[in-house]
């Protein structure tokens, strides 16, 4: 898509690679909202203080799959 969207818009260099990531896990499972495997924003914030949101997004920014899938426990 992204590739895509460069074309219609014109005047730009395509990309020569677009680099992806795998899979983050919960618990050895894909997250699921249908299968209510997941974790909710609202629930996080009422489980941590406003402060500690930086080290949350810090957590997953470091954990986030490049090579094989990641768990989150």
């Amino acid at each position: 898509m992204f590739p895509a969207i460069l074309m219609a818009y014109g005047g730009f260099i395509l990309p020569t690679n677009v680099p992806a990531n795998e899979f983050l896990n919960l618990e050895g499972q894909k997250f699921s909202k249908s299968r209510n495997w997941s974790i909710d924003i609202s629930d996080l914030l009422l489980t941590f203080d406003s402060s500690r949101i930086d080290a949350m997004r810090y957590t997953l920014a470091t954990i986030l799959p490049e090579n094989r899938d990641a768990d989150f426990t």
